[in-house]
């Protein structure tokens, strides 16, 4: 079966299927299954060779769909060895994007790219159970371990029932996700947002917090804000990216922003990054430094990197800094409170990687 026909498989099943959850896998699988933090971060892309896994382990039964590559760390072909990026990259990704069933499940780009630990494993072969990654990951490794060779376990019939379970889940939380974004699209709670983003504690609420205010002040001179959709993954290319957020005019960035959330202190190396930055976008003006901590915003350190960078163009650009709370301080009276949380709630149904329980946090108090 090639590329074309294991898509056309898989389709079939993402399109039949249900979010009505089948009983028919084996019983510690499922549980397995079900302690998977689908859609957390750090665990969305080893979800994606779980699933490919699956689907392998179902239309080629025969395969031991725990040789995850086809050659070793010495470029040595792996005996029984298949590529699951490759099929992962183009088969799994392309499905699950197209029903739209990759946020808050598993990843859009791909599931090695942003599994480094498991792809610099490639030495051992395969994936046995009681796994031990060199490299320190979020996901539970062992766990992950597990469910490939409970797959490999499997015969045909039960590992077509797996992969049928595991687009059920992935329904399931497009489902709740849907909900969810209808009722911040729609109802936008008397919150304060400084006080929920302690409570929170979720950097991509904070990234979210600081676009709306950024869209107040600048949108209606024509400027606009990018970077709010951005995914936050091991497989994001830095260098292509000014900053967690843009202010972009006429499709370029003329303003980067980094956003800090409490949890992060700035050093220097902060500063040489930004220096970094600014030489390889030359049409950027102006760095900001956005800090969730009005403390931090204010630390003593600050004023020493409070300094004027030479871009590669010759012009000095200033980094600045500035708290959250007095950039809230800023945007609400232009268009209102109200607004600015209005904003907010929109911009957290883009952010592809905030996390589930914020958005949950956020409903419950409409």
């Amino acid at each position: 079966m090639d590329t074309p026909d294991q898509r056309t498989q898989l389709e079939l099943l993402v399109k039949n299927a249900s979010s009505v959850k089948s009983n028919d896998v084996p019983k510690k699988l499922q549980q397995r299954l079900d302690s998977w933090k689908w859609g957390v971060t750090g665990w969305t892309s080893p979800a994606n060779l779980i699933i490919t896994a699956a689907w392998r382990k179902a239309f080629f039964p025969k395969e031991d769909c725990c040789k995850i590559w086809a050659r070793d760390a010495q470029n040595q072909q792996i005996l029984g060895g298949y590529s699951i990026r490759i099929a992962d990259e183009t088969v799994t990704v392309p499905v699950f994007s197209k029903y739209d069933l990759c946020t808050g499940f598993c990843s859009s780009n791909s599931g090695m790219q942003g599994s480094r630990a498991i792809e610099k494993s490639r030495g051992v072969g395969r994936i046995n159970r009681g796994l031990q990654l060199q490299q320190r990951t979020v996901f539970d490794s062992r766990l992950f371990a597990d469910i490939l060779n409970d797959l490999n376990d499997l015969s045909e019939k039960d590992a077509l029932a797996a992969i049928k379970y595991l687009i059920s889940i992935a329904y399931e939380r497009k489902n709740q996700r849907v909900v969810a974004d209808t009722v911040l699209r729609t109802a936008a709670p008397s919150i304060d947002l400084l006080e929920f983003s302690t409570r929170v504690q979720d950097p991509e609420f904070t990234k979210c917090v600081t676009a709306a205010c950024l869209y107040v002040i600048y949108t209606h001179k024509g400027f606009q804000i990018g970077g709010v959709s951005d995914h936050k993954t091991a497989s994001d290319g830095r260098a292509l990216k000014a900053g967690d957020l843009t202010i972009i005019r006429d499709g370029r960035p003329v303003i980067a922003v980094e956003v800090k959330d409490r949890t992060r202190k700035l050093d220097w190396q902060n500063i040489n990054g930004a220096r970094q930055i600014l030489h390889q976008f030359p049409d950027l003006k102006g760095f900001y430094f956005i800090l969730e901590s009005r403390k931090a915003a204010h630390d003593l350190l600050i004023g020493e990197m409070a300094v004027e960078v030479t871009s590669s163009t010759g012009i000095q650009i200033p980094i600045s800094f500035l708290s959250l709370p007095d950039l809230v301080g800023i945007a609400a009276p232009i268009e209102g409170y109200d607004y600015l949380v209005k904003k907010t709630a929109e911009y957290v149904t883009q952010a592809p990687s905030i996390k589930p329980a914020t958005k949950t946090a956020w409903t419950q108090m409409v």
